[in-house]
């Protein structure tokens, strides 16, 4: 892949990640902890950082099911047996999809505390999350691509980085789909 220094950004531009395929994604950095791209590795903390990823929907409970049934207790008892699983074969990234039907305007405080709660299982478990906004944005917005849907996009991202806005560390990156 490529990458491309922006000030104290830097944009993957058609970037392959351990298999994970990324439209555009900006590196986030934060107080916490800063993630930095030098001569083409990762570091974290300083530190060299090798992605190991994957993406991730519980294994019966796919796509739009995942965050709607989130708090149930088979839910949350399935992805911590699979979030388990993959630290232990040496996963520390994972890649999620945040739907913009579901994560719009309308959003409960329910759904948005089940993108915090993810991101502290991570952060429990020594993990990463690359975060995938605008999942499903063609077929759900009213106007794609188009001035006229800007409010509901903005009010998308808005939604998606306020709910992970306390947990800088476990945000490797924000992978913008489309």
């Amino acid at each position: 892949g490529h990458a491309l220094a922006l000030g104290d950004d830097v944009i993957l531009i058609g970037g392959a990640l351990v298999g994970l395929v990324l439209g555009a994604a900006i590196v986030c950095r934060s107080a916490a902890a800063a993630t930095s791209v030098v001569d083409g590795r990762f570091l974290r903390d300083g530190f060299a950082f090798t992605v190991r990823g994957i993406n991730y929907y519980p294994g019966d409970y796919a796509w739009d099911r995942f965050w709607a049934q989130y708090g149930e207790p088979p839910v949350s008892a399935q992805i911590d047996a699979e979030l388990d699983r993959a630290r232990d074969i040496g996963v520390n990234t994972v890649r999620i999809f945040v739907p913009f039907a579901l994560f719009s305007k309308d959003a409960t405080p329910e759904l948005t505390g089940h993108l915090t709660d993810f991101a502290q299982r991570l952060a429990a478990r020594g993990m990463t999350a690359i975060v995938t906004l605008f999942d499903g944005y063609a077929g759900s917005a009213t106007t794609p691509y188009s001035e006229v849907d800007d409010t509901a996009s903005f009010g998308h991202i808005d939604l998606v980085a306020n709910a992970l806005a306390g947990d800088g560390h476990t945000l490797l990156i924000w992978d913008v789909k489309n």
